[in-house]
């Protein structure tokens, strides 16, 4: 879930999932996902989707997930999130 803090206006967030190369140290965005939230109340739920098959040139990378305050929004703005979730799920 995500809110808005700091300021009444909306706020600009992002939410990224990473894959992490041990020996180079190179971050790879697998998948991204950028929103606006109005609400301080943790009601809006936030959601990045990433599909992949039996193989991908990250296959057996680090992950994670990066949560960000968009560059554009006001300084006072700050996002809040909650509840954040990694699930797999098997593709047939």
């Amino acid at each position: 879930n995500v809110a808005r803090a700091g300021t009444p206006d909306p706020t600009n967030y992002s939410m990224e999932l990473l894959a992490i190369n041990d020996v180079t140290a190179v971050q790879t965005v697998l998948e991204f996902a950028i929103g606006t939230v109005d609400s301080s109340d943790m009601s809006r739920a936030a959601f990045l989707q990433f599909t992949t098959g039996d193989s991908h040139a990250n296959l057996g990378q680090r992950i994670a997930i990066r949560l960000l305050k968009k560059a554009a929004a006001e300084w006072q703005a700050n996002p809040r999130f909650d509840n954040v979730r990694l699930t797999a799920t098997p593709h047939h």
